[in-house]
């Protein structure tokens, strides 16, 4: 086979094996999350602190951010 052939199947090869991985990734990422979060519900006082973090957290994005710098802010995360 010609070298250039070669390298341009090495290139092809590569590039397969590299998007398949990362799609491998994503999956198992977000199978991860599904069943973390199947954790936390099922689980009533996990569930009831992380809704408390939820709530000591709420409007904190908006700090220091006003109407008058063109920002929309209603304290709500």
């Amino acid at each position: 086979m010609h070298l250039m052939c070669i390298t341009m199947a090495t290139t092809l090869i590569c590039v397969l094996v590299e998007a398949a991985l990362d799609e491998y990734h994503r999956r198992r990422f977000f199978l991860e999350l599904d069943e973390a979060f199947g954790r936390l519900h099922s689980d009533p006082a996990a569930q009831a602190a992380e809704d408390a973090d939820r709530r000591a957290l709420d409007g904190t994005l908006a700090d220091g951010l006003s109407a008058e710098n063109g920002y929309e802010v209603d304290g709500s995360a």
